[in-house]
């Protein structure tokens, strides 16, 4: 559920969002819009998602671009009539890869992703095959890890890119029932 992140403050509702807690992982959602008729640059103030860590990686759903690392509050620059949507994944001391971002779905990850596993020398997403678009990307930081492999199940599966540390898996063929998911597997020096 979304809820206005300045109530009484922002008569426009710049800021809005919600925190998606799940058992693989917490993370927030975030729309930021100008109803201005010039540009503007407006602090996100995310100070709601102070329950969630100080720093997270910031992905842009409408760009597809990984923003980097940013606290909770960070200059948006938008067009005249602009909306940015951007996930704040918590950047934690993991050992594995963090799923930041989807594009299967404007809830980036709510919706569309069942389950997030990881261990050895693997992490499988398991999709939710009545969820999300059928085709689209994920968005993988991978802390320091190189991808040997990738495995599909239910759906087919490619690395599209790789840069600063993000991995782009373009998923297509999903279908609306039985078993989806997608495996990457480290390579092993």
């Amino acid at each position: 559920k979304g809820i206005c992140l300045h109530p009484g403050v922002d008569p426009w509702n710049r800021r809005l969002g919600f925190i998606a807690n799940r058992p693989w992982g917490d993370f927030a959602v975030a729309m930021i819009c100008n109803p201005e008729e010039t540009t503007v640059t407006l602090n996100t103030q995310f100070f709601a998602f102070n329950q969630l860590g100080t720093r997270f990686h910031v992905w842009s759903f409408w760009t597809g671009e990984y923003l980097g690392i940013r606290g909770v509050d960070f200059p948006v620059t938008l067009k005249t009539h602009d909306v940015a949507l951007v996930r704040l994944t918590p950047v934690g001391d993991q050992m594995f890869p963090t799923l930041i971002g989807s594009d299967l779905h404007i809830a980036m990850g709510a919706a569309e992703i069942d389950d997030i596993t990881a261990s050895g020398n693997q992490m499988t997403i398991t999709l939710c095959p009545d969820a999300g678009a059928r085709d689209g990307h994920l968005y993988i930081y991978l802390n320091g890890w190189s991808v040997n492999k990738v495995l599909a199940i239910g759906c087919n599966a490619c690395v599209e890119n790789v840069v600063d540390n993000v991995l782009c898996l373009h998923v297509t063929d999903r279908k609306t029932s039985g078993e989806q998911s997608v495996t990457i597997v480290q390579n092993q020096n």
